[in-house]
């Protein structure tokens, strides 16, 4: 009889809803019902954004400059 050799190794195969995990030994096991959801964020901030802290900042110096005439 002839020898032969054997490994093992393990991977996970993602797609869609599910994914495949095939572990080396000529099998492949599927394992369904995962998902996984995200949503992505927006890198870049919205004008309003900027606004906001137009405005914020403006009331932080208004306030900021009218205790200052109060207190002379």
């Amino acid at each position: 009889t002839g020898t032969s050799d054997t490994f093992r190794y393990a991977s996970i195969i993602w797609g869609g809803p599910g994914s495949l995990i095939n572990d080396g030994d000529n099998e492949i096991n599927g394992v369904m019902g995962l998902q996984a959801d995200f949503t992505p964020t927006n890198p870049i901030p919205e004008p309003e954004i900027y606004a906001m802290m137009g405005v914020g900042l403006g009331l932080i110096g208004w306030l900021g400059r009218r205790r200052k005439f109060r207190a002379a």
